[in-house]
């Protein structure tokens, strides 16, 4: 197998048992609203919530620098400098 797979095989071992795991129901609470949600169904949609804001944040970050020219190469390097000598 390569490393990719097994890496990925990891992951979403630990993420289900992550999911067994917290199978209790919470009590979210926001402003005036309440809900109680298994935590089976809550970890997913937080999970899926954050993707999305980091693709967002992405995509849009890259559209915003677009035009901006970023392969500007950096000054050309100066050449040395003879050594000062001291004088009394």
């Amino acid at each position: 197998m390569k490393t990719k797979t097994i890496i990925l095989l990891v992951v979403v071992g630990l993420f289900i048992i992550l999911l067994i795991q917290n199978s209790g129901a919470v009590r979210y609470r926001l402003f005036f609203w309440e809900i109680n949600i298994s935590q089976v169904i809550l970890v997913p949609f937080i999970f899926f919530l954050g993707f999305l804001a980091g693709y967002w944040r992405a995509h849009f970050g890259r559209r915003r620098d677009r035009g901006r020219v970023t392969n500007v190469p950096p000054n050309p390097p100066q050449p040395p400098q003879p050594p000062q000598i001291a004088s009394r």
